[in-house]
């Protein structure tokens, strides 16, 4: 289990924490159960992805910050992988959390899927 994998009630917390400001986070994205999705306040989105690409032992991983506003979580990514916002959705339902998400990639252009 890594120290860094944000779910449950802290994921819920720091997604509040999000419409204020702007996290840190990074996902590697694996099957259901494997997924891990990391939120930070202080650590750089680089450092984050670097972090759980050792720990899930998986090849992509994307990272950037996050915020949010309402029940719409806004993604703007440094690196991307296929499917995000798909990938994400998913996630965040076995997390029992409701939320709408938008993908930015780097030029701040929003990312189909």
């Amino acid at each position: 289990m890594s120290e860094f994998k944000t779910e449950g009630a802290e994921l819920k917390k720091l997604v509040k924490l999000a419409r204020n400001k702007a996290l840190s986070f990074a996902f590697c994205p694996a099957t259901d159960a494997d997924a891990l999705f990391s939120l930070h306040r202080r650590k750089k989105p680089a450092i984050l992805g670097k972090i759980l690409r050792k720990e899930s032992k998986q090849t992509k991983v994307a990272f950037g910050t996050v915020t949010a506003e309402g029940k719409t979580l806004t993604l703007a990514c440094e690196k991307l992988v296929p499917g995000l916002a798909k990938k994400l959705k998913k996630y965040f339902r076995l997390q029992k959390l409701s939320l709408k998400v938008t993908v930015l990639d780097a030029g701040g252009q929003e990312v189909a899927g």
